[in-house]
């Protein structure tokens, strides 16, 4: 039986992993230093929301103002372009993830999705329902499936004609911030509601008596760890 864990039995632990950690880690003597990426250095906006690396090693950082591209040195920046379907549907951009052929997914705050084809060096814009809301997140399962997990629930990329987004039937009208697949395949979802497990498209909710809400979801050690507005969280 699953179930949650309160965070304040999880501190010890995490402690105790922390100091493992530190101490097997070969750097943890010398200093790092940090050096900030600011919109006098390029940036098109402060606000980050997303940052992945892509397969040729470009770093792309979603903003409330753009995509931007770092090649470790330069920047350079992709907006929406007013009467160009050939651009950015929206400048907020909130979510972003690489597939398997090489287009980098892009999730906006407006609900509006786009993949940049890096073969191509273009952007393609993709359907979805419409009032989709705020895109959070991107998942990419070990069967090269992508899911979308927004505002309103979950989305599912559909490829049998042209790309599009369709909700998942039973995770439509759930706020979802998160989503993890275990290595057994199984699929967890975190939002506002609570944690969601699916399996075979069966859907159940976790128990969750103190009504918390979650936004992130990580997998480690065997355990499902849950963070959200009270802390941490484990499932068992």
């Amino acid at each position: 039986m699953m179930g949650f864990v309160k965070p304040e039995q999880l501190f010890k632990c995490l402690f105790v992993l922390l100091i493992g950690i530190i101490m097997l880690n070969p750097l943890y003597a010398q200093e790092l230093y940090f050096k900030n990426l600011t919109v006098e250095d390029g940036l098109s906006q402060d606000d980050v929301n997303s940052i992945v690396q892509d397969s040729y090693g470009f770093i792309w950082i979603g903003t409330y103002d753009g995509l931007n591209r770092l090649d470790g040195r330069n920047l350079e920046i992709f907006r929406r372009e007013t009467g160009n379907p050939a651009s950015l549907p929206d400048n907020r951009v909130s979510a972003l993830i690489e597939d398997q052929n090489k287009r980098l997914w892009i999730g906006t705050e407006a609900g509006l999705f786009s993949y940049y084809s890096l073969l191509k060096e273009q952007f393609i814009r993709v359907k979805s329902p419409e009032n989709v809301g705020i895109i959070f997140n991107f998942l990419y399962t070990k069967d090269f499936t992508l899911y979308a997990l927004t505002s309103t629930g979950v989305l599912k990329l559909n490829e049998i004609a042209e790309p599009r987004f369709e909700y998942i039937p039973n995770l439509s009208h759930i706020n979802i911030r998160d989503g993890i697949q275990l290595p057994e395949g199984d699929m967890f979802f975190a939002g506002r509601s609570g944690i969601f497990y699916l399996n075979d498209n069966n859907l159940v909710k976790l128990p969750n008596p103190e009504k918390l809400t979650f936004t992130s979801l990580i997998y480690t050690n065997n355990s499902i760890l849950a963070g959200g507005d009270y802390g941490l969280s484990t499932i068992d």
